[in-house]
């Protein structure tokens, strides 16, 4: 009877790993809003900058801003030059991918790929 405890809390703690197997941390640099710097893409990659980086005069840039506790805005650029956001959430199945999902209909889920990141310079694998 002693053994039943044991046997559910082992079994708990199981099902508890499962969950969290395969969600990766993502570092501190990345948790903030990022502004696609097109001049400086090259083939097969797009460039973010901080949305505190002065850019050069644009008709207007596309951008996402990563937050803690999986929160994900997508930025479009809105029929004025504003900003349109998109809402949705992120999980990180392996190292330097992110999932994901927007909310809203017809809303189109994706991944970014990064490829190189610092705390004013982001790249990632164009799809």
């Amino acid at each position: 009877m002693k053994r039943f405890p044991l046997f559910a809390f082992t079994f708990f703690l199981l099902l508890l790993s499962q969950q969290c197997m395969g969600q990766q941390e993502l570092p501190q640099e990345l948790y903030k809003k990022w502004i696609h710097s097109y001049e400086e893409d090259s083939a097969g990659y797009l460039v973010y900058r901080p949305a505190s980086y002065d850019f050069p005069p644009s008709r207007g840039r596309r951008g996402f801003e990563i937050l803690p506790e999986k929160g994900f805005i997508l930025y479009k650029i809105a029929p004025a030059d504003g900003y349109q956001k998109v809402k949705g959430r992120w999980t990180s199945p392996e190292k330097n991918h992110l999932q994901v999902e927007l909310a809203g209909k017809g809303a189109e889920n994706f991944t970014i790929q990064i490829i190189e990141y610092s705390a004013d310079r982001l790249v990632v694998k164009k799809e």
